[in-house]
């Protein structure tokens, strides 16, 4: 009996592919943007991510070069 595996295409409306894109396409992240987001969403860095297009990881990497504490300060 021979296997054959199907090619996995997922289908994906267009708002959903519009709500996957970075609000800045193109634009660099400087670290005054970057405080400025993290003020707006509650440093919040899940959610920055998704906002700039980016992984949390790059977040947390800019935080350190910007010297960005990295949880809120009061």
């Amino acid at each position: 009996m021979e296997m054959r595996q199907a090619e996995y295409h997922p289908v994906f409306s267009e708002s959903y592919k519009a709500s996957k894109k970075a609000l800045w396409p193109g634009k660099k992240l400087v670290r005054e943007k970057l405080f400025d987001l993290l003020k707006e969403c509650d440093w919040n860095k899940a959610e920055v991510a998704r906002r700039v297009g980016m992984s949390r990881a790059s977040i947390w990497k800019y935080m350190k070069k910007w010297d960005i504490p990295l949880k809120k300060p009061f």
